[in-house]
């Protein structure tokens, strides 16, 4: 079970919630070793995908408070493609979010308004219908400043903070009141920051006045080819792929489909034959195949569904799977090498180049193939 429990009161020394296309909380503690946390466990980052809400459910695994997710923790191989489906509904308290005690800071990224809410923890119903990817990174106590003059390049909205006049420098002042960044250009890179445990981020900001589409600004990584997600609807106001010798820029159109390594938990198809491994063209089913290989069967042959076959290969979402327009989220994954995810506040259409926004990308083994995975049975357009 995923254990996230959240006491937003006295223990927290300042907090400041940002209000943006991309919503952002960060809290600084005076006494902590991580913030993101997993029951006992301290954690270094995780990935929550709550998943969205079919037909007006109430109950089951799509009634919209359902969630997987992945984190830091040694228990699982950073080469698995695996989510974890958490035993709790996002709804209850004790599967909210974050911390331990210790010394740093907590940064929690997300689509979601105005959450959490400083005083305590619900989870709006608005946010019910749609997917929603929440991504928590434990960051170093000195690293705020950082973060603000990163954070200041997007143009917030500060919906709450309480910070003490002892951090207030004027950066900071100009993040919470609004004053804005006056600088050239109009737009920052930055790879300097790392969380507790060392994982280099890749951060993008840009000011509205520059004019720039964000998607662009990756290409900073070099050469690098992009999926990204996001929804597809309005294609009218959509920007074109992005297909030049040193950047590839991609929508991804389809379903995802999130791979469980506990997929006993929900209701699975019976595969009621063998399956024949040699016919399998696909790169991830033929690895899960031969996994379970390890029965007395007849050659070229993978287990039946009483060998244990629907419990290693579950293919998420067998009924509904998520699809672009149920989704709130905006990623991308980087496929040249590199294994970088990125997770944004802006859509690749006309209106975000007039925008202020930013993006966060890190380059770690096992988000990348969590989310390569997912990708497995959608479709981009070709480059023309």
């Amino acid at each position: 079970m995923f254990d996230l429990s959240v006491q937003l009161s006295m223990a927290v020394q300042f907090l400041i919630s940002i209000l943006l296309c991309q919503f952002i909380t960060i809290s600084k503690e005076t006494e902590i070793v991580h913030s993101c946390r997993e029951k006992s466990d301290i954690l270094d980052w995780f990935i929550i995908y709550k998943l969205n809400q079919i037909a007006n459910n109430t109950v089951g695994l799509f009634n919209g408070k359902r969630f997987a997710f992945i984190n830091s923790s040694a228990k699982s191989s950073s080469s698995s493609p695996f989510w974890i489906l958490s035993e709790n509904d996002i709804d209850e308290e004790e599967s909210v979010f974050m911390r331990k005690n210790g010394n740093s800071a907590m940064w929690m990224i997300h689509n979601i308004p105005s959450f959490p809410d400083h005083r305590k923890f619900y989870w709006p119903e608005y946010a019910t219908k749609q997917a929603h990817i929440i991504f928590c990174l434990t960051l170093p106590y000195d690293a705020f400043s950082q973060w603000v003059s990163q954070i200041a390049y997007e143009n917030p909205l500060i919906y709450f903070h309480n910070v003490p006049k002892t951090e207030r420098t004027n950066v900071v002042d100009s993040l919470l009141y609004g004053k804005g960044v006056i600088a050239e250009p109009n737009y920052r890179f930055s790879n300097s920051l790392k969380t507790v445990g060392g994982e280099r981020l890749f951060l993008f900001s840009k000011l509205a006045e520059s004019d720039m589409d964000m998607y662009q600004l990756i290409g900073k990584i070099d050469n690098a080819t992009f999926r990204f997600w996001e929804k597809s609807d309005e294609a009218d106001e959509k920007l074109d792929d992005i297909c030049s010798r040193y950047l590839t820029v991609k929508r991804i159109y389809g379903n995802i489909y999130l791979f469980l390594n506990n997929p006993e938990q929900i209701a699975h198809e019976d595969y009621k034959i063998g399956i024949n491994c040699s016919e399998l063209v696909n790169e991830l089913e033929i690895q899960l195949c031969k996994k379970w290989k390890s029965v007395d069967l007849p050659s070229n042959s993978c287990p039946r569904e009483d060998y244990l076959w629907k419990l290693m290969f579950y293919r998420f979402g067998t009924g509904p799977a998520i699809k672009n327009n149920d989704d709130a989220s905006k990623w991308l994954i980087q496929l040249n090498g590199k294994k970088i995810w990125c997770f944004g506040s802006l859509p690749r259409e006309r209106n975000q180049i007039l925008c202020s926004g930013g993006m966060i990308c890190m380059q770690n083994e096992k988000i990348w193939n969590a989310f390569d995975a997912s990708i497995k049975f959608t479709k981009t357009e070709s480059c023309v």
